[in-house]
């Protein structure tokens, strides 16, 4: 028998524009995501120019998010840098695609820390596909069925990233225009954007006089108004610059579990998602594949950090 309550409730939700639904995506990946949420970091140079990711939330619940995302990014001179990407995130009966031409403009302080500033264009179009959505109770007139409609809106993002050779902080606002996307020619109601506030803090600590091993620890917090406040911490364990392996816990979530392994300019990296939230007993939990790209080379005997 199909599962009719779930993807109906999805879509509620999403249609209901609360601040809880997920509106920003989640990655678990954060030495590539940091460039999703705060534009600033396509200025740092030891980010990787390339990165196709793929995530699968709540695997075997119904209607689940899974994004899809190419993001790249480039230093033309040694104080700007420009960068592209492209994302599919797909929730219930929900689906949003969203392009975003990144700029950010790098200022040196002093001679180990340099300032960052970034700007995101978006463009996001957000679609109901009604033959997706089936109802429990056919008569209901609440939800339309079998209709589908779209509709596309502007948005902006702007990041600060502060950074030099072993640590970094960045502080990010997604959604600035808070876009209400009206579906159905309804002009009453509609799918409302809201700001997200974003806090990114790590470092990069070698370990020993040849620093052959390097710890990655790192911090994300989220704000977002009526919300929960939301947070992750991690770390990943990078051994001879080529193996990865790591641990993170994201509050109300799940907790993750990291590998990677990097050879030559190519980066590959896998996430599993251990449920401890309240979908624990209906999902079997999530899983994420980034595949990563760096058109530049590592150069000379001195120790740079693979991310």
């Amino acid at each position: 028998m199909k599962t009719k309550h779930t993807g109906l409730i999805i879509l509620l939700i999403i249609l209901a524009g609360s601040s809880f639904a997920q509106q920003i995506p989640q990655f678990r990946h954060t030495i590539f995501s940091n460039y999703y949420y705060n534009p600033a970091f396509a200025a740092d140079p030891e980010k990787p120019n390339i990165v196709l990711n793929h995530r699968s939330q709540w695997v075997g619940f119904d209607g689940s998010p899974t994004t899809s995302s190419l993001g790249g990014s480039y230093l033309f001179r040694d104080d700007m840098a420009a960068g592209l990407i492209i994302m599919n995130d797909k929730t219930g009966a929900n689906t949003r695609n969203a392009f975003m031409i990144n700029y950010a403009y790098l200022l040196n302080i002093n001679q180990e820390w340099n300032l960052s500033f970034g700007m995101a264009w978006t463009i996001m179009q957000s679609k109901i596909d009604g033959s997706l959505i089936d109802l429990y109770d056919d008569t209901d007139e609440v939800v339309i069925e079998n209709l589908s409609d779209k509709v596309w809106k502007p948005d902006a993002n702007a990041g600060l990233l502060a950074f030099s050779d072993n640590y970094y902080v960045g502080f990010s606002i997604m959604q600035l225009f808070k876009s209400k996307y009206r579906l159905y020619d309804n002009h009453d109601s509609g799918i409302q954007s809201v700001r997200h506030f974003f806090i990114q803090s790590g470092a990069h600590i070698p370990l020993g006089r040849q620093a052959i091993s390097v710890i990655h620890p790192y911090i994300n917090m989220e704000i977002v108004g009526g919300a929960p406040f939301t947070f992750e911490f991690g770390g990943l364990w990078e051994y001879n610059e080529s193996m990865l392996a790591g641990l993170s816990y994201s509050h109300l979530d799940a907790i993750a579990l990291n590998l990677g392994y990097k050879y030559q300019n190519l980066t590959f990296m896998y996430s599993y998602d251990i449920i401890i939230n309240q979908l624990m007993s209906a999902a079997k939990g999530g899983h994420e594949i980034s595949i990563a790209y760096d058109l530049g080379s590592k150069t000379g005997n001195q120790y740079q950090p693979m991310f």
